[in-house]
């Protein structure tokens, strides 16, 4: 999957970037040499900041309600909105029923685990992203959890964009402009994805480690939060870099209490995945990471494009900037550069060297706030550069490219992507039967439309390969009294892609 969206969905991206690129720098090249300076006298306009939020809010309602019609795409997101379904429910997992027992391997979703000690369903992630989106689903607006999280984010990086450039009004619009202009970050906000929590959660992370003092200790209790969202690694990636400035800068009583919180919530995590019977927990960091091959470079490559083209033009080319005079940032800046650098370098060595499903690089996420911070820092240099007007006048091309030509190139994708996987997951659950047999091993992904609820309601769906080795077994399913069987050649007709034997494995 990560191939494939990366082939049809980054070409015009790319070619885009390009061009944005060349145009700058023949910009810079016509650009008088002692360009006029405007210098901000004020911060950005709160109601310019909520302007920005609710536009945001907007597109990430059409994008989940219209372009992915509040349907789960991968099993990342199906194992969230199972576990909040749980938790909505007042229950931490939910038994499996007694005749199914046996075969819980035939009806069990992929990341949700069938407990071996009682037959339980609960999801293997951390409960933490389906807690926060827990009482959406329960009124059945579960799709509104990342709307109101990307409101926050936008609320976070304004206090936080305050804070680090106070009365440059312009400057903090760039960074919070960065943020909210990311297709990535509206994307991801549509989908039930942990990733949104683990930004709005940095952010707020951040916004109280710069207000410095006492209001740092609050970073603490935040950070525990941020661990236990579904996996720590996100979070520790991001608030690495201001470890170690913490413990060169000797700030021993803040480091203690800091490593209290990290290690309370570490443990915690430990004690989830104990409860939930997922025996790789201990350990699985370590076993999840191996020396990098070149395919393993490659794919590096493929993020770092990624983090380009899902971002507003402006942004990469930032980020160059940036790396260019890492020397002269302030500690601060320098940090959150160090915090999207580690978590490139970390999944070199991950052995899973793709992301698998994701929109943009998922696994950079939790950095977008970085990005969008880094733009800010970045944004003297240009109007040094060209001077104040035609700086603006290059942001504004930035914000044209994205509205005009990104969101509409990016909301293609995913209704390319998504629209078939939604209508054969809607006209299975549709299916007038008690059990339909899906031909999982005949169907690109196939594996992944085995998407049986909490409830385990009609018609309950079986993989097919399951369903064949039962007939060969002394384990026959449970007798009922209408099974639907589907063809290969109707779920075609719905726009999936059918695999040859040679190709057929667990999916």
């Amino acid at each position: 999957m990560f191939y494939r969206l990366f082939y049809f969905g980054e070409p015009v991206p790319i070619g885009l970037l390009g061009v944005f690129a060349a145009l700058t720098q023949w910009y810079l090249a016509a650009t008088p040499q002692t360009p006029n300076i405007r210098l901000d006298v004020s911060d950005a306009s709160p109601v310019l900041v909520g302007c920005i939020a609710l536009s945001v809010a907007t597109l990430v309602t059409v994008i989940a309600l219209v372009v992915l019609h509040d349907y789960p795409f991968s099993m990342d997101e199906l194992g969230a909105v199972f576990q909040a379904r749980l938790f909505a429910a007042g229950r931490l997992s939910v038994s499996i029923p007694a005749e199914w027992r046996e075969h819980a391997e035939a009806i069990t979703p992929v990341f949700v685990n069938a407990r071996p000690a009682d037959s339980a369903w609960v999801s293997l992630y951390l409960p933490g992203n389906a807690l926060i989106r827990a009482p959406f689903e329960r009124a059945g607006v579960g799709w509104m959890t990342g709307v109101l999280l990307a409101i926050l984010c936008v609320a976070a990086i304004s206090g936080i964009a305050r804070r680090l450039w106070p009365n440059e009004g312009v400057r903090q619009l760039v960074a919070i402009g960065a943020l909210a202009l990311s297709t990535q970050f509206l994307v991801v906000a549509g989908t039930p994805y942990a990733m949104t929590a683990h930004l709005a959660v940095n952010l707020c992370w951040l916004y109280v480690w710069v207000r410095g003092g006492p209001v740092a200790y609050l970073a603490g209790p935040i950070g525990m939060v941020g661990i236990l969202l579904h996996q720590p690694v996100p979070h520790l990636l991001f608030a690495a870099p201001f470890g170690i400035r913490l413990l060169r800068d000797r700030q021993w009583r803040l480091a203690a209490w800091m490593g209290l919180c990290y290690g309370a919530a570490l443990y915690l995590s430990l004690a989830w995945h104990e409860y939930v019977g997922f025996a790789a927990a201990t350990g699985g960091l370590i076993s999840a990471l191996a020396a990098p091959q070149l395919i393993s470079w490659h794919v590096a490559l493929m993020h770092l494009v990624l983090l380009a083209t899902w971002q507003t033009p402006l942004a990469a080319l930032s980020l160059a900037v940036c790396l260019r005079r890492v020397g002269t940032l302030r500690p601060l800046e320098q940090d959150l550069l160090g915090g999207l650098l580690i978590s490139l370098v970390f999944y070199v060595f991950f052995r899973l060297v793709t992301q698998g499903h994701g929109w943009g690089w998922r696994y950079g996420h939790q950095a977008l706030g970085n990005i969008a911070l880094i733009c800010a820092t970045a944004w003297p240099t240009f109007e040094r550069a060209l001077g104040s007007s035609r700086a603006r006048r290059l942001a504004l091309a930035s914000i044209g490219v994205t509205i005009f030509v990104q969101v509409p190139v990016r909301a293609t994708l995913l209704r390319n992507a998504t629209a078939s996987f939604a209508d054969a997951a809607r006209w299975l659950r549709a299916q007038d039967a008690d059990v339909v047999i899906v031909p999982n091993d005949s169907i690109w992904y196939g594996r992944d439309l085995v998407r049986n609820d909490p409830a385990l309601s009609r018609p309950i769906l079986v993989y097919g390969t399951y369903a064949a080795d039962s007939m060969r077994t002394s384990k026959p399913l449970p007798v009922v009294p209408r099974v639907r069987r589907i063809s290969v050649k109707e779920l075609v007709i719905l726009g999936l892609e059918p695999i040859q034997p040679a190709r057929r494995g667990s999916r």
